[in-house]
């Protein structure tokens, strides 16, 4: 079966031609590429131009739309695809040949009648360090108690998912932000997600003209828990919450309505002892621990607070 790839592009001529001869080089052979460019202003167009030339798998979405954000840019991508199994792309990394034939064989299996992520890890690389980290930081969820917390979703570029939860998403209509982070959110609410102990690409880091965040290696993560100046709760996160909340809530179980109704009490909350209790009444954890979001909240505000002009 087909496996639809999205890629979406801004200012990223160094590195593209890299990514997509690995994208080329797949063992599986069965995909497309679709990419959608966000208003490049280097040779990034001319070069997926050339790309779709020499292989009808390449499909570029030249539709004039400037997002400005990589994650809208990313979401305004899944509207084009078709396939039964969906997986972003960053347009700076390097796929490993097995990594579309391993993720591929691992969700073909599932129950693809309701939402599917399969998950795979990679390794920190950057020009300057090499292979710097056997691991991209991440964090593992499997329960909206987990989730709610994280500010963030599961890498974009390291999951495939099903048609399944390709159709709830782009029925969407609400505040994204981020792609990864909605997506994820999804597979918690109404399905599953699989997490395969295999790294498949080279994660690049570190370079000039990166449209998204470079990741936090282990230490820098515990660096940023006691820096006061981060909020436990991200106020675009927040509001992704409580919009995908408020367009779901009739299809939502009697205990996913209570967790986030605990979450919104605990982000309005005055009382930092009142959110130590809905912490541990609810369970809710950061990377799998629930002392370590007790900890946060002691150390962090618990959201930003506007400055007074």
């Amino acid at each position: 079966m087909t496996v639809d790839i999205l890629m979406a592009t801004y200012n990223g001529e160094e590195y593209l031609e890299a990514q997509i001869f690995s994208l080329l080089s797949q063992t599986h052979k069965n995909w497309n590429l679709y990419i959608h460019d966000d208003g490049s202003l280097d040779n990034t167009v001319h070069l997926i131009r050339k790309f779709k030339s020499i292989d009808n798998r390449i499909k570029f979405i030249d539709d004039g739309i400037k997002f400005g954000n990589a994650g809208m840019n990313f979401f305004h991508l899944l509207q084009f695809s078709k396939a039964p199994f969906v997986i972003f792309c960053d347009q700076d990394d390097i796929w490993f040949e097995t990594k579309l034939e391993t993720l591929y064989s691992e969700i073909v299996n599932k129950n693809n009648s309701i939402p599917q992520i399969v998950f795979a890890n990679g390794y920190l690389y950057s020009e300057k360090r090499d292979i710097f980290s056997n691991n991209i930081p991440h964090i593992r969820v499997d329960k909206l108690n987990e989730m709610l917390f994280m500010n963030a979703g599961l890498q974009g570029c390291s999951i495939i998912f099903n048609k399944c939860l390709l159709e709830i998403a782009v029925n969407y209509k609400g505040y994204i932000a981020m792609h990864d982070h909605l997506i994820t959110m999804l597979a918690i609410l109404f399905g599953n997600i699989t997490y395969l102990e295999r790294r498949l690409m080279l994660y690049r880091q570190e370079h000039q003209g990166k449209v998204t965040t470079n990741v936090l290696e282990t230490s820098g993560i515990w660096k940023v828990m006691f820096e006061n100046r981060f909020p436990v709760i991200d106020k675009n996160h927040y509001k992704a919450n409580v919009d995908i909340f408020n367009f779901f809530e009739k299809k939502l179980t009697v205990d996913q309505i209570k967790l986030f109704e605990e979450y919104m009490l605990y982000y309005n909350s005055v009382s930092k002892n009142k959110c130590y209790k809905i912490i541990v009444k609810n369970k809710f954890s950061v990377q799998g621990s629930v002392f370590k979001l007790l900890l946060k909240t002691l150390l962090r505000p618990i959201k930003k607070l506007s400055v007074a002009k």
